[in-house]
């Protein structure tokens, strides 16, 4: 006779036995799983509150930031609009081509110095998020 499924008889006939279900066969070789120890209710509620804990600093960290990252870009836009309107102001003004090429000589500088600073403001914003984020994964530990 048969065993089911492996296609060699065993002792007298009889089915070979089956590894049991934590089992894992790997080069013919079974090899057994430790099975971890069940969780009590009071210890999935605990896990699941951490969770909801983290995520709550996780989403009120990242509210911060992008509230702090609008803030830089509205001041950015409501400068560069007020600039803007002051280049064309002066533009009117200007007397003749040498105030002309004068005024546009001067007006790179600013610009300059604006995309530094907000470069700046925007890596202090990034940098802090980043740790707020990395303090939050170290507190689950």
């Amino acid at each position: 006779m048969t065993a089911v499924g492996t296609g060699k008889s065993g002792p007298l006939g009889k089915l070979s036995p089956r590894p049991h279900n934590d089992a894992i066969k790997e080069d013919g070789i079974h090899h057994f799983r430790r099975r971890k120890p069940m969780l009590t209710n009071e210890q999935i509620i605990a896990a699941q509150q951490a969770q909801l804990k983290a995520l709550h600093e996780l989403s009120t960290h990242y509210l911060s930031s992008v509230e702090k990252l609008t803030a830089l870009n509205l001041k950015l836009s409501q400068d560069t609009l007020n600039d803007g309107a002051q280049q064309v102001q002066a533009s009117l003004n200007a007397k003749d081509a040498q105030d002309l090429m004068q005024l546009q000589g001067n007006s790179l500088q600013p610009h300059v110095e604006r995309a530094a600073a907000y470069s700046r403001q925007l890596m202090d914003i990034l940098s802090h998020w980043g740790q707020g984020v990395a303090q939050v994964f170290q507190n689950q530990r």
